[in-house]
Formats: structure tokens, sequence, C-alpha cells
């Protein structure tokens, strides 16, 4: 509330760049820092078994008084009806006097720093007891600004001067219990209530479930019994005192409640998959499902439809139905209507053969129960498309290279065919070929050896696409293309190709699609560790077989390698960013720590992990085990890593990576 006098002195610079003319001054009040006086969290229940405490933050409130309204036993008929809001419920003040026992205290903050919220609470479990001794769970609570009544008021008159509220107030509704439970209301009106301890998850038996009508009285009840479950029946046309205003369940002392008229207590469906067909509410509701043979036909031909009639509990028998199936075709215009009566077995054909001249398009089946002349009710319906198409009458077959190749190709290998014949064998000449080739990078997977990993060394930084130039089929219908790839040497990548045959005349054609891996590899290594990695206890001795193959996926022996053990450590770099700022990034370095020569033999080899080096506690690194081939014969090898992770007394190091040494411009 104080006031600040500025001034601001002429020749000052502002935004914009404008200079101030002459000097400016004025006086400014300071705004003093709102009030705050609220409960903490959300929600309306605390467990029996728990802390029993109620928080609340106070802000520049001098004095709070806090009012404790025990709600007494038999009086929850009269808050229910005004519970819209399970955990603030807007009960009149005069029907607070009639259905709570209160007890007042007021609390002094004026001491507290200005601006600094204060965090405080409210212990229950004092107010749990009663004069019977039964635990009554149920509380209103409210806090508000105050101004205390002055302490002599009382002795001048003998009644005590209430406190004089100041503003603000905030009120919660608190039920302490142990019982909670979830209703759940059938097709046929029932409800099945399950019933469970908060404290331990175990249901609960025994327990007494009542439906409490506007004079307080039971209007239906049951007993949880196995699992802690009771079925309630469907409610009948109760009026005046007997409307159903909450849903009550006792054990012993204790109880809990849920009001019919309260917002928000519907189960959150949005995380579970509930999708299907919902449930008819009558056993005897008929429907009916349709399919088609075959979904896709030409004009003319005949459209088999099947039809299944059962009722909701699939027990009555629907013997001499009526039953009218409709057609309507793309324009919607009716174009079948066939009456009948179903069989015993309610499993009905309905043949439909469209004109030559018939309109393209999607047409709709749909089943109707004829109630009268003029009354239908849809039982169900599908639909299928009449178009018009012609069979292919070519057939196209790609080939990638001259030999069959198990494992993967070189790129002088790769002289893709395509081969074009009629539907009976005989060659089509003379049919125009167009090709797309994509590249795109490679993790070979093998099936004869599904448990070990490879990897065709240097891969493409991105996919690669492009159309090859059409070309023509000869007298034996082949037509050739000769993909340049010598833009890739030294790569790896899985070729895809795609061929399109075109008859004489038109655009109509017949496609074909082949792929396959096209390294210049010699051979390439294959790992399979002994057991899981992703954890390796140090000291611990563990090992990786390794494998050579050649491109009919063949074990042969390898010579000439190095086997590197590097170690991959992040660490945060300080790197300048876009927008000219800068900021820590994690880049990962590389630590050559150990290189020796090794050699794979024809059936493979098995090579130790190293697991015995301690690391630094306060660091977690990554290394690579790499197998590389030597200078000399780096890119014309494949290579592959093992990867693990090793720890002891807190510390971790993970094996993982590799490269072709010559193939690492840094090395």
């Amino acid at each position: 509330g104080r006031y600040l006098y500025v001034v601001v002195p002429e020749n000052v610079e502002g935004i914009g760049g404008y200079i101030s003319g002459k000097p400016y001054a004025a006086t400014f009040q300071v705004e003093p820092y709102r009030q705050a006086l609220t409960f903490l969290g959300n929600g309306a229940l605390l467990s029996l078994s728990g802390d029993k405490k109620v928080g609340f933050l106070v802000r520049d409130v001098d004095h709070v008084e806090i009012e404790i309204g025990r709600v007494l036993p038999n009086q929850l008929q009269h808050i229910a009806p005004m519970m819209w809001d399970f955990s603030k419920p807007r009960v009149y003040p005069w029907l607070v006097d009639q259905v709570e026992e209160r007890f007042l205290e007021v609390r002094d903050y004026t001491d507290k720093q200005p601006g600094k919220p204060t965090y405080e609470s409210i212990d229950l479990g004092r107010y749990l007891q009663s004069k019977t001794s039964t635990n009554h769970g149920l509380f209103l609570l409210r806090i508000r600004s105050v101004i205390p009544a002055p302490k002599n008021a009382a002795e001048d008159n003998g009644d005590p001067e209430e406190n004089r509220g100041n503003g603000i107030e905030d009120t919660r509704l608190i039920l302490i219990t142990d019982l909670g439970f979830i209703v759940k209301q059938a097709k046929d009106g029932s409800r099945d209530v399950f019933v469970q301890s908060i404290h331990s998850g175990v249901p609960v038996d025994g327990a007494r479930i009542e439906v409490i009508g506007r004079n307080g009285q039971a209007v239906a009840a049951a007993t949880t019994e196995n699992g802690g479950r009771a079925k309630l029946p469907k409610f009948g046309p109760w009026k005046r005192e007997k409307i159903p205003l909450m849903i009550l369940a006792e054990k012993d002392a204790d109880f809990s409640f849920m009001p019919f008229q309260t917002q928000g207590r519907n189960l959150d469906l949005s995380r579970f998959d509930t999708g299907g067909i919902e449930n008819e509410k009558s056993a005897q509701q008929l429907s009916a499902y349709l399919f088609s043979d075959r979904g896709i036909y030409r004009p003319g031909e005949t459209t088999h439809l099947g039809l299944i009639a059962r009722t909701a509990d699939w027990k009555s028998s629907l013997a001499g139905l009526p039953i009218e199936v409709e057609i309507t075709d793309s324009r919607g215009a009716v174009v079948s209507r066939d009456a009948l009566k179903l069989s015993a077995t309610a499993f009905e054909e309905i043949a439909f053969t469209s004109q030559l001249a018939a309109p393209v398009g999607t047409y709709e089946a749909t089943a109707f129960l004829v109630k009268s002349e003029k009354t239908r009710e849809i039982l169900g319906s599908t639909s299928f498309k009449v178009q018009e198409f012609e069979p292919d009458r070519m057939k196209i077959r790609l080939d990638l290279s001259d030999r069959a190749v198990e494992g993967w190709l070189t790129p002088d290998e790769v002289k893709p065919r395509a081969v074009v014949a009629h539907l009976f064998g005989e060659p089509a000449t003379g049919r125009r070929v167009e090709a797309e080739m994509s590249l795109t990078a490679a993790l070979p997977v093998f099936a004869r050896y599904p448990e070990y990993r490879f990897q065709v060394g240097e891969q493409l930084t991105e996919p690669f696409h492009e159309s090859l130039p059409e070309t023509v089929t000869d007298d034996k219908g082949i037509a050739t293309f000769t993909p340049d790839l010598g833009r890739f040497t030294g790569r790896a990548y899985r070729l895809s190709l795609l061929a399109r045959a075109f008859e004489a005349e038109g655009g109509r054609n017949v496609a074909a699609q082949s792929s396959a891996i096209v390294s210049n590899a010699a051979y390439l290594i294959g790992v399979k560790p002994d057991g899981d990695l992703t954890f390796v206890k140090r000291g611990s001795a563990r090992a990786a077989h390794w494998l050579a193959v050649n491109q009919q996926l063949a074990p042969v022996a390898a010579d000439g390698l190095t086997l590197e053990w590097v170690q991959r450590k992040y660490v945060s770099v300080l790197t300048q960013q876009s927008n000219q700022t800068y900021k820590y990034v994690s880049r990962r370095k590389e630590i050559l720590r150990d290189s020796r020569k090794v050699r794979i033999a024809a059936g493979g080899s098995n090579l130790p992990l190293p697991t015995e080096e301690p690391e630094q506690p306060a660091a977690a690194h990554r290394g690579a085990g790499r197998f590389c081939p030597e200078a000399a014969e780096c890119g014309r090898h494949g290579v592959e890593h093992a990867e693990l992770q090793r720890g002891g007394r807190g510390e971790s190091i993970e094996i993982a990576g590799s490269r072709c040494r010559a193939a690492d411009p840094a090395r």
C-alpha cells in the first residue's frame, strides 16, 4: 500500500531508440500481495489406516478460522442432493447447523513474512471418536479469513460473539474410510457393487449395501459375498420419499457412500480398449449379419449374399419370421427387394444379378424386419462394389541376377531383366517396360543364422530413388536394364526394383518387384553372444561366437583381421545453437583401448569379452568390440559388433559398435 516517487531524467533512450525530451515524475502505489487461503490437492477421500491430515495454504492472511463439522449419523440424506461436486457440496448454512457437530479454531499468522506462503494442516484423527465411541468419518471443513471477536465480548452479555468474515474462504468435504467401491449398471437395470479395502486392496465380504431414499430409509439392500460383490435389483418406479439418493456401503463402524447426482464419479474409459458392439437391452432384440461372397463384381454378374439372424440371447426360434432384403445401387435407387421367411436355422441366401448396363459404384444391401405394411425395422446391412474391370492378359517376372544367391549380390552381378509373357506362356514381344530403382540402408537378416547379427560395412546415409530408362521387350519377351551402381562403390545397401510392362495399346500394365542386398564384400561377419549382454557382472567369463559367411551363406575362414576394443563415452560439449546461444550437448567420444590380430576359423571362433577391467565409478562408458580386416582389405568385407554392459561396485560399461579401420579417417 505504500507509494513510490519515480523520476525519469531527460535524454533517456527508450525502446525503438526514442529519446525522452523532458524529465518525467510520477507516484505509484505498490499493490499488496494477493491473499491466498485454499485447501491443497484434489479429492475428498482419506484412508482410515493412513495419515488423517488435510493440508491448506495461507498467504497474507492474519487470522484463519478453521471450522470442522462432523456429520452426525443418519444425516447423509440431507446433504446428498446438494453434492453435485463430491469434494465441495453446496450445503446451506441453516442445513449445516442441523446435520453436523461443529468445532472451531482460530489460528494467528500475523507474524508471517508478507508474500511468503505458509503450509498448515488439520488433524482429523482426534475428531473421529464421538461420545458413543463410534467412528464418524465424514467431515465438512471450512477455512476463512476472519477478524477475531473481542475476548471481553462474551463477558459483557454472556454470549460469545462470532468472528467476522474478512474476504476469502474455502470448503472441502472429507470422507475417512477404508471401504472403496465401484457400481456397475447392467443392461437390465440391475447394479453390481464391488467393495474392497483401500488399505490392502482385498475384497470386503459381509459389507451391507443399501440404496437410501429421500427420507433416509433403505429402499433396496444387499450384502457382499465371495469376492466383495453384491447385486442390487433394478430400481422400481419409486416416487416421493423413496426416490433413490445414494448407495451406502457399511462394514462394522465404517461406511462409504456415493450420491447419484454427483458429477465426475464415472469411470474414465479413455485409457482402455472398450470398442465393439453395444449389447442390446432386451434378450429378444433381433439383429442380422449380412455378407457377400466376393465383395466386388462386374455388371451382369450374380452377387450371392448371406444373412444370419439371431436374437440377443441366441436362444429364441425365428422360424417363419418375415424378413425383407432391399438392395440399392450407387445412386440410391432401389434395384432389388426380396421378401422371405426365415428357416429354422435363420441362415439364408439372397441372389442378385445386376444388369449389363448397371451403374458402377458401391451397392448397399439392408435387411428389414417387417412389422406392418408401413413399418419396418433395420436389422443389419452390408455393402459390395460393382466395377468394370478386366483380368490381366500378361504376366511378368523380375530377376536381379543371372544366378540365384542366398546372401547378397555384388554390384557387377546386378543385371536386372524382366520376362514378360501372355497368360498362356507365349512371349509378349514389343511391350514397353518401365522400371524404378530404390536404394536404402540395409541390415542383413538371414534365416539360416537367426541368432547372428550381421552388418554390411559402410551404409547409405539417406535413401536414393531413380527412374531407369524405359525399354522394350525383345522377341523372347525379355527386357534388360543397366542401373548405374558405380556411384555407390564401397557402400552396402538394399536394392529394390519395380518393373511395369504395358500392353500394346492403352495404359493397362502388370508389375513385379524384387529386392536384394548389394555389397562388394567377399564375406560378411556375424556375431552371436553367449547370452543376454544387457548387463554383465564384472569379472564374469563371457564370450561371443564370430562367424564369417560367403555369398551363399556358407561358413568360411577369415584371415588378416584386427580386433579392436573401443571405449565410447559421452561428454558434454558447449555448442553454439542456431539462435546464437550456447548450451551443453552430449557428444560421443571413442577411445581405442586394445587392438590385436585375430583369425576366424571356417566354422566360427569363440572369443572372450573383456569384463575384468574396472571402470571409474562416476562415469558410464560405451565401448566397441570390432572385427576389422587389415587396411588393404578394408571396404571389401562386412564387419559386425557385440554389445555388453558391465557393472561392479556401481560401475557400468558397454561394448558396442563396428567399422573397418580404413573406412574411418579419424583413425
